[in-house]
């Protein structure tokens, strides 16, 4: 080969390294783009009767520049933020509803048991009669107003969680597609697909906002995604859909489960608590924790005032 083709395969790196930075530069503000750069070999050297001469040099393969062990710490870091910020935004919901001064449970159990005190203390006082009948109609009133707003929250959250499955579902059946084509465009020895891996990667972050996902990668290039405690989203080239339907244990609420039947629908439901973190994990965590003990003790409180009332109230 002559200093001239020698000097070409130089130039031909080089402009491979340019070709590369150039996509680098128009890419850097897509989301899940990874920096790649061009990688350079030597070119296997020619054999003459006095040694080898060098052939000039070759690029070998452009790669990702991508670290799996920070990609799994972040996809854990985003999984918990986006649980967290799920979990905050509806528990708030519950305490600007106690807060709310129109709906001050507190309040009315002070009026009613001080009219109640005050018919006591004059039994014979119309005035102070209609007084208790009027706090003791409030106080109701206060009891209703909490409970359906309660409800409210309730199929708000319901909603949210039919709304994450399905996203979820969408997301599993495109990382399901890229590792179908990825698998063919690596068997086919041309190097690693690196748009492609980005594209998956992105999907798999945005999978894990939605609920907490663990990746095994195979050793034909596809990924596997799982759930909860080995639940299957993605295997290879398939996707495994979940689906939200009424709890076996409390129809009020909805449960998520992997679908065995789809007409009619049939699901083998996934414990609340082994869905952790992402969007679904919070509603999950913030009805199981918040919404169902807010509901219960308010239970417990009208529960408590109607049973001792009427108890004093047949002691006459």
């Amino acid at each position: 080969m002559s200093m001239l083709s020698i000097a070409l395969t130089g130039l031909s790196a080089a402009q491979a390294g340019l070709t590369t930075t150039s996509h680098n530069i128009t890419n850097a503000n897509v989301a899940g783009y990874s920096r790649q750069e061009a990688l350079q070999g030597t070119n296997s050297p020619m054999s003459t009767g006095v040694g080898f001469f060098g052939q000039g040099t070759k690029t070998e393969s452009v790669r990702r520049i991508y670290s799996e062990f920070l990609q799994n710490q972040v996809l854990t870091a985003t999984a918990s933020k986006t649980m967290y910020e799920s979990y905050s935004k509806e528990v708030s919901q519950i305490d600007n509803l106690l807060s709310d001064s129109t709906v001050d449970l507190s309040n009315g159990l002070e009026e009613f048991f001080t009219a109640v005190q005050d018919v006591s203390n004059s039994p014979s006082s119309t005035p102070s009669r209609q007084a208790m009948l009027s706090s003791s109609s409030t106080l109701i009133t206060n009891f209703k107003s909490l409970y359906n707003r309660l409800e409210e929250i309730r199929s708000g959250v319901e909603q949210q969680v039919t709304d994450s499955v399905e996203t979820i579902n969408s997301l599993s059946s495109q990382i399901a597609k890229l590792n179908q084509s990825i698998s063919v465009l690596e068997a086919s020895g041309n190097g690693e697909p690196n748009d492609l891996l980005d594209a998956r990667d992105q999907l798999i972050a945005d999978l894990n906002k939605q609920v907490n996902v663990s990746v095994v990668e195979s050793d034909d290039g596809k990924v596997n995604v799982f759930i909860g405690n080995g639940q299957p989203l993605v295997v290879g080239n398939n996707a495994y859909e979940l689906a939200a339907a009424a709890s076996q244990n409390d129809q009020r609420e909805v449960a998520v489960g992997m679908v065995v039947s789809k007409n009619p629908l049939q699901i083998q439901e996934i414990p609340g608590d082994l869905i952790n973190g992402g969007v679904l994990g919070g509603l999950l965590k913030f009805r199981s924790e918040s919404l169902d003990s807010a509901e219960n003790a308010l239970g417990r409180i009208a529960l408590g005032v109607t049973t001792a009332f009427n108890a004093q109230h047949r002691l006459g």
